[in-house]
């Protein structure tokens, strides 16, 4: 009988048939530690990018408002100027 065709395999057959299952075995738990790993490290990039996008929003409402204060006294110092302006032109 074809011994490619038999169902006895050798121990060195088996041997190597084992060692293929736990080589991919090792190779799918090592995909899954690396996959894990950048999983991590990606939420941690998430993370430090939304505490970035909260300081970055902080910094542009605190912007907004030192520039409505600065816009309401440039009116105000408008309005003192042409005041006391209209009442240098009326003491003349």
């Amino acid at each position: 009988m074809n011994p490619l065709f038999s169902k006895k395999f050798s121990k060195v057959t088996l041997r190597r048939r084992q060692l293929a299952k736990s080589y991919q075995s090792n190779v799918a738990l090592s995909h899954n530690k690396c996959y894990e790993k950048f999983l991590r490290r990606s939420q941690l990039r998430l993370k430090s990018v939304v505490s970035l996008r909260k300081l970055l929003a902080q910094l542009i409402e605190s912007r907004s408002k030192l520039f409505a204060e600065r816009k309401a006294l440039r009116a105000r110092a408008r309005a003192l100027l042409k005041s006391n302006v209209g009442a240098k032109l009326v003491e003349q």
